[in-house]
């Protein structure tokens, strides 16, 4: 039982077994662009992929592993010729970008309208909240009406009345359906639903890359919420447009700076179509691709990612962008 015990044990931690466990589920490799996995005893092998074996001072067994052609393929892993383990490889051409740092004016409206609080249209009457929803909601359709923007909101309540509504809204990315009931202001003899909505945003942010083959670009590096519920703005159409930065609000702990300036109201200079956790992206306009120049660098993989000095790209004041030491 001792013997077992300690082979087991030598077995769990040998370099072979150690290999295994480290390997990921699967890799995502750029096209002609080699990477390195320890393997300890391990053959490795695979359709459209070139490996081959190196030991290092440790006599460690290590293998480079190089996509030839973009597309899925898979990596086997095997020893005296029982495969072991099975690794999905995705190799994808080299994309390079081109960095950004630009100011730009951002435009969004949203797809419905967003409820960003709830209020008595009576004391302790609330038609909306009765009904069951919630700050972060939004309201696609009432009474079989699609809502683009508040004014529909309001236009609909006063022509139904207080008959009962049937509302369909989203939470949290699944459509549910309630029936609403509106009340009249006894103050104003408006018909309420009791919920502030809201359409649209606007602001100033930054231009992140720009893909010169594609024509798409990403800005800001996190996603557009509502400043009262902190929810993602559900996207329905938007623009970026020239910006000048006229004033910067310092940021500090726990309190994010701030941009502020004006940007031209006149023309897009393109066009979104996706407001998410990690930015917004969009299509630059042709003409305003063209004005796009600069170096374009290869997307770097999560291993090249290391700690050390760093540059960012920035517009602090007016339209010029600068490169400053962080």
């Amino acid at each position: 039982g001792l013997v077992l015990t300690l082979l087991l044990t030598l077995g769990y931690f040998s370099p072979t077994q150690q290999a295994l466990r480290a390997l990921p589920a699967s890799l995502r490799l750029t096209q002609d662009e080699p990477i390195s996995l320890l393997t300890g005893m391990l053959r490795a092998s695979g359709e459209g992929l070139e490996v081959s074996a190196s030991q290092d001072e440790t006599l460690s067994q290590y293998v480079s592993v190089t996509g030839q052609k973009s597309g899925t393929s898979e990596l086997l892993l095997s020893i005296l010729g029982i495969p072991l383990r099975r690794v999905e490889v995705e190799v994808s051409p080299e994309k390079r970008l081109i960095p950004g740092g630009q100011a730009l004016g951002v435009a969004m409206r949203t797809d419905g309208v967003l409820i960003v609080g709830l209020s008595d249209v009576k004391k302790g009457v609330c038609p909306a909240r009765d009904c069951g929803l919630q700050p972060g909601d939004v309201l696609l359709r009432i009474g079989g009406h699609a809502i683009e923007r508040v004014a529909d909101v309001s236009e609909i309540a006063q022509q139904n009345g207080t008959s009962p509504l049937l509302i369909e809204y989203m939470r949290d990315g699944t459509t549910a359906h309630a029936t609403l009931t509106p009340v009249q202001d006894d103050a104003t003899g408006v018909v309420r639903l009791g919920a502030w909505v809201r359409d649209s945003m606007a602001g100033i942010g930054t231009m992140t890359f720009y893909d010169p083959k594609s024509g798409v670009f990403g800005a800001l590096g996190h996603g557009v919420t509502d400043v009262d519920t902190g929810r993602l703005l559900p996207l329905d159409r938007g623009s970026i447009m020239d910006a000048s930065v006229k004033a910067v609000k310092k940021g500090e702990r726990a309190a994010p700076g701030e941009l502020k300036g004006d940007f031209d109201l006149t023309r897009d200079c393109g066009t979104l179509y996706a407001n998410t956790e990690s930015g917004i992206f969009g299509t630059l306009a042709p003409q305003d691709a063209e004005k796009r120049s600069g170096k374009a660098y290869p997307i770097a993989k999560r291993d090249e990612v290391k700690t050390g000095p760093a540059t960012i790209l920035a517009t602090v004041n007016g339209n010029e962008t600068r490169e400053y030491a962080i």
